[in-house]
């Protein structure tokens, strides 16, 4: 079957591989791109077939995703540079893992990484501080985008109209008595995280933890989620949150450019 996608690129290219792969595509586990003249050949786990590959005719200017030799899908050739960074896209899990340990070799802390989901963020992975007192986290746990640095972090990279529709229409819970939800308040602290590039929180998500979190975007430009890290509010004193929010926001650079961002 051929069908034709739309030019949007990150989005033609997650609607595809979801054909390919039979599931959503973050969380696919792709091993290698090899490129071989003008074709790219993606080994990797899940597939349908034991190979996929991507040829570019230079004729008409498609490319064609290919399993098994049969033709699945046809996207415009345009999109082949948004798409080969999708492509990194898909495992950020994967990318993020040498980042989280990193982290938390140089800051003694717990270290996370979060998703945007709608008008909430989840945790999709943690590595733990080695120190005896620590923080975990609840992997696959929502929460929302106004508690905590992880969730305002998000929340401070979408667009002034999302912020806007979310100040407006979301649910802004108080999680505990530090839970910033006045809409003024919110704006103020989005304006404090795009100032210095990271967000803080101390007990705003959970009572007595401290934490900092940069922001992690997509090739698109738009923001995928989020990495922090975490302790007891005790060791998150504003020294220590200035120190490390500048290692989260740097490190949180470097992994958007993995995965395909360019600011």
């Amino acid at each position: 079957m051929v069908g034709r996608l739309p030019t949007s690129g990150l989005e033609a290219v997650a609607r595809l591989i979801q054909q390919l792969f039979h599931q959503p595509p973050i969380g696919n586990q792709l091993i290698a791109a090899v490129e071989e003249g003008e074709t790219l050949r993606l080994l990797g786990t899940n597939l349908r077939g034991p190979l996929t590959r991507v040829a570019m005719d230079g004729v008409d200017g498609t490319i064609a995703f290919i399993s098994d030799e049969q033709i699945d899908v046809v996207v415009p050739a345009g999109a082949l540079k948004i798409g080969l960074a999708a492509v990194r896209l898909l495992d950020v899990p994967a990318a993020a893992k040498p980042v989280l340990h990193r982290l938390v070799e140089i800051t003694g802390e717990t270290a996370t990484l979060s998703i945007r989901d709608g008008w909430t963020r989840m945790y999709l992975d943690q590595v733990l501080s080695p120190k005896e007192v620590r923080m975990s986290v609840s992997v696959g746990h929502s929460y929302p985008l106004h508690a905590g640095s992880s969730s305002k972090a998000i929340l401070a990279a979408l667009p002034d109209p999302e912020i806007e529709e979310y100040l407006h229409t979301g649910k802004r819970d108080r999680l505990t008595a530090a839970t910033i939800v006045d809409p003024v308040a919110l704006r103020n602290e989005i304006a404090t995280i795009r100032r210095l590039g990271y967000a803080t929180s101390r007990g705003e998500r959970q009572a007595d933890a401290g934490s900092v979190a940069s922001a992690v975007y997509q090739a698109d430009g738009r923001v995928f989620g989020s990495l922090s890290v975490c302790g007891p509010a005790f060791r998150f004193d504003a020294a220590t949150q200035r120190r490390i929010g500048a290692i989260v926001r740097d490190v949180g650079d470097e992994l958007s450019k993995t995965v395909g961002y360019h600011a």
